[in-house]
């Protein structure tokens, strides 16, 4: 054999042992997942140990609110595929797990369990991306060509044992100060590591350590640009607490303010004399004890609602005492309340917001109309009306914040029934209901002016622009109609079809249900309230002042039944309060005959009286002390005329 062919054969033994161990090396398994992460941006912490070559979780402090997820170290199993890493929350382990994930489909394994899917970070070895949470129902193996990064470095691998004793301290010993203590050694060794500077900045929060935490937050404010979203949220809600400090300190933080109101000592009084305290404050920042978002009870969002909706009662109850000025700035602080809790991080508070705000525009639409009765009355509406609208914007948005309910959100984002959708409409119909009351008081303004109502968009002059857009479309603006009884300005609604206003959008249909959102405007005024207040010797007294009725029972349980009226006298106005106690109704045609509303005569129904007030008066006042759905009534006493 030649050395030529020597060196040829030399050369291919080289190159296919280069072949093999490319080919070995390509099929290596990945690098195991065992170490120790920081979770969440740095405000959590997860440790995986390899015990007899099974992944388990070792320690863990995660705390998911957006998702149902049990993260109990004792109930969780954990499996490694080549580029996923699957924690899976149960009483014991699935032996089946690993066949079912190659499977490439676990949708119908269990029942009410959870899990998480992350994937090898690309950006940033060793850590992992989350790919999805939820309900096991809802869980796919997602193949890499699918699988778009959701929450970057989700979980951020740094192997310093000193990271277990921190957390240890923090969430285990409750030592936030000695955590703290500890922690700065650790940042001394990670320089640069964004998600310890947020593992530092939520010790300082959790210390009471207030003057160190507004100054770190301030030092760190650029971390609200990080490519970690759970970083850029954590500096996001970091800010925010900083900024709340600064607005309890000066008396200017909502969230305190509602604090004080669901205070079982704030009776009615009280109550009423805090609640325009909403206009002084400039943000709704809830306190924290750590850098994520709570577990939000829904009871002390309800009570909030109903304080909303007790005052604007009892700001119409002002109104016909002839205290003008004073429902006005009564209205306008729930307004400004609901404006303020749409900045909250939470999503529910959003939702609480704009229902709130919805409450409040509604009654600006009946004193606009109605209560307004010169140009030096519409002025003072609109500066007040706009003094009132804007609120701080932290910006924080749950889309930024890369939540777990977002990655399902952005899954489900075909369903016209899903979060997203639902939100947004809810939303929307706000901002809507807050530009009806801005028409409203334009067109009150334009009778005022002319004697008639707006014809066009450009008659609404009170505020510039004329008729405002129509949300539902792109660029056009509302729609005028009008009949014999009203002016009737609509939006197409959420369904984006035109109804002509004959069905009007009823949210208890369905959010997204179909009709049109419609203002009506009657061609003459409703009501006129009296300006040294009503007057009145007998409930007749009140009917023929008011030949149109009174304004709504927001606690009526019969939708659009107006205020009621005590028989006798003195005579007392007043709505069934938040217990909703209104008593069973019968219906009466004109010759006092009891009428079978699942009959044929329903239709010539002509009123409804209530069956169980004989007397027609009103229970003892309502008063919060008792609880927020305690019995009793809001009332006034109406004074007699002069000489009577």
């Amino acid at each position: 054999m030649g050395e030529k062919t020597r060196i040829i054969i030399r050369s291919a033994l080289i190159i296919g042992i280069i072949l093999i161990a490319l080919v070995l090396y390509r099929r290596r398994p990945s690098a195991s997942a065992e170490g120790i992460y920081l979770a969440n941006g740095g405000v959590d912490c997860l440790i995986l140990a390899n015990e007899n070559g099974r992944l388990t979780v070792r320690q863990i402090s995660i705390k998911e609110p957006w998702a149902n997820f049990n993260f109990d170290k004792s109930k969780m199993t954990v499996v490694q595929t080549d580029n996923q890493l699957w924690l899976q929350s149960r009483e014991s382990a699935d032996p089946g797990l690993w066949a079912r994930i190659k499977g490439n489909w676990i949708g119908e394994l269990w029942d009410d369990n959870d899990c998480v899917v992350l994937f090898n970070a690309s950006r940033v070895a060793g850590d992992w991306d989350l790919a999805d949470i939820g309900p096991k129902k809802q869980v796919r193996a997602l193949a890499p060509a699918e699988f778009a990064v959701s929450v970057p470095q989700y979980l951020h691998r740094v192997d310093d044992p000193r990271i277990v004793e921190f957390f240890d301290l923090l969430y285990y010993q409750n030592k936030p100060r000695e955590a703290l203590a500890l922690g700065d050694s650790i940042a001394a060794a990670h320089l640069g590591d964004d998600c310890i500077e947020i593992m530092l900045l939520n010790a300082a929060l959790a210390s009471g350590d207030t003057a160190r935490f507004v100054r770190d937050a301030e030092k760190h404010k650029d971390l609200v640009q990080s490519k970690n979203k759970r970083v850029a949220f954590a500096t996001t809600l970091a800010l925010q607490q900083s900024f709340g400090f600064q607005m309890t300190a000066a008396n200017r933080n909502a969230s305190s303010l509602a604090e004080q109101l669901l205070d079982p000592s704030t009776d009615l009084t009280h109550f009423v004399q805090l609640y325009p305290k909403f206009l002084d404050c400039d943000a709704w920042v809830r306190p924290l004890k750590e850098l994520k978002v709570p577990p939000i009870g829904m009871s002390g969002l309800i009570e909030i609602q109903t304080r909303a909706r007790i005052a604007i009662q009892y700001a119409t109850l002002l109104l016909l005492q002839g205290k003008t000025d004073d429902a006005l700035r009564l209205a306008l602080s729930v307004f400004r309340q609901g404006k303020l809790l749409q900045q909250s991080f939470s999503d529910i508070d959003k939702i609480i917001g704009s229902a709130i705000c919805m409450i409040a525009s509604r009654f600006l639409v009946e004193f606009a109309l109605n209560a307004c009765d010169s140009e030096a009355d519409f002025m003072h509406f609109r500066e007040a009306f706009d003094n009132t609208s804007t609120a701080h914007d932290f910006g924080l948005q749950m889309e930024v914040a890369g939540t777990p309910n977002e990655i399902n959100r952005n899954r489900d984002s075909s369903n016209p029934g899903d979060h997203v959708a639902i939100m947004r409409t809810i939303i929307e119909h706000d901002l809507l209901d807050e530009r009806f009351a801005r028409i409203a008081a334009s067109a009150g303004y334009h009778r005022l002016k002319t004697g008639g109502l707006p014809r066009q968009s450009d008659d609404f002059k009170l505020w510039p622009g004329g008729l405002a857009e129509d949300i539902y479309t792109s660029g056009s603006k509302l729609r005028i109609l009008s009949n014999k009884q009203d002016l009737l300005i609509y939006s197409i609604g959420p369904d984006r079809i035109d109804q002509k206003a004959a069905i009007e959008y009823d949210p208890t249909n369905g959010t997204l249900s179909s009709g049109d959102l419609v203002l009506k405007i009657p061609h003459e005024r409703e009501r006129v309230y009296p300006k040294g207040g009503l007057h009145a010797a007998t409930a007749a007294d009140v009917r023929r002042q008011f030949p149109h009725g009174l304004p709504v029972d927001l606690f009526a349980t019969t939708k659009r039944k107006q205020l009621s009226i005590s028989s006798g006298s003195p005579v007392y106005i007043y709505s069934f309060g938040p217990d909703m106690d209104e008593p069973e109704i019968k219906t009466i045609d004109d010759d006092s005959n009891v009428i079978d509303l699942d009959s044929d005569d329903e239709k010539t129904a002509k009123k409804h009286v209530p069956m169980n007030d004989a007397d027609g008066f009103p229970e003892v006042m309502y008063d919060p002390t008792n609880g927020s759905f305690s019995s009793g009534d809001l009332w006034i006493e109406i004074p007699a005329p002069d000489g009577k």
